[in-house]
């Protein structure tokens, strides 16, 4: 591929842009627009959803730019993020959401030292909590191992057996479900499990009391709260599940590019994977 060479200029006015969402970024190729889409026709709120296209962490924009042809030194990158505060705040988890002391039987962990080799021979799930003004809020995810794409969701007030299934069975309904997949989380409950059983899902846990063992739901949830949950004020249950899920299915899934897939968002990476072009 041909390095495109920019004046310290253009790539200051690059990065500005490629933060704050206005540039398009493609597989070699890169466009950036003068002027702020069209918003007019689109909810309230979309506008700022828009802007948030792009992962506020350097290293990922350190990749749009590779992916489209030009190079850029990391700590220039950092600077012009961090004087323009676009860099990510993290904040300390102080919640709880998993319950270990439970009468629930426990299945083997059938993840530990495996690597997969393509889409829908893993899951992995996990949840977490969202502070409201005035209550709390719980979120159920579920995620490719082999993708990283996000195959399923739910957010409600409850932290009951309706918040799990309902991501399951969107996930369920999304993909394609084979005999021999590994569904892999912290716990399950009856029901859940139930449902895992009768696709012909085999259950994977982690052991009590470590969270490394289901890691990589983990680490999404970190994603999740550092790019979209700590840099918005949601104030209503509806508020918040309209700006999640367009992260997820938008942002995360089609925009989002992952150093682990070769800095593709997982929607392309599930394509070329697919069309047998992954390298």
């Amino acid at each position: 591929m041909t390095q495109q060479v920019f004046s310290p200029e253009i790539k200051l006015h690059i990065v500005r842009q490629l933060v704050s969402g206005l540039a398009s970024i493609g597989a070699g190729t890169m466009s950036i627009n003068s002027s702020k889409p069209d918003v007019a026709s689109k909810k309230p709120g979309s506008a700022r959803r828009w802007n948030r296209s792009f992962s506020r962490f350097p290293a990922t924009a350190i990749g749009a730019l590779q992916r489209a042809g030009t190079r850029i030194n990391h700590k220039r990158v950092r600077r012009i993020m961090r004087e323009h505060s676009w860099l990510c705040r993290s904040k300390r988890r102080t919640g709880r959401t998993t319950n270990s002391w439970h009468q629930y039987r426990r299945s083997p962990n059938l993840v530990a030292n495996r690597q997969f080799d393509a889409p829908d021979r893993c899951w992995v799930a996990d949840l977490t909590y969202i502070r409201l003004p005035k209550e709390f809020v719980y979120l159920a995810c579920i995620l490719d191992a082999y993708s990283r794409k996000c195959i399923g969701w739910s957010l409600r007030r409850g932290l009951d057996h309706s918040l799990t299934l309902a991501a399951l069975e969107m996930a369920i309904q999304s993909r394609e479900v084979r005999p021999g997949l590994i569904h892999h989380c912290d716990q399950g409950n009856t029901a859940y499990v139930h449902r895992l059983f009768e696709v012909g899902a085999c259950v994977s846990m982690a052991a009590t009391g470590n969270p490394y063992q289901n890691a990589q739901a983990e680490s999404f949830m970190k994603t999740l709260k550092t790019e979209e949950v700590y840099v918005n004020d949601y104030q209503t249950l509806e508020e918040a599940s309209d700006n999640i899920g367009y992260f997820l299915q938008v942002v995360y899934n089609q925009r989002r590019l992952h150093s682990s897939l070769g800095y593709r968002p997982p929607g392309e990476f599930e394509l070329l994977c697919a069309q047998g072009l992954l390298e």
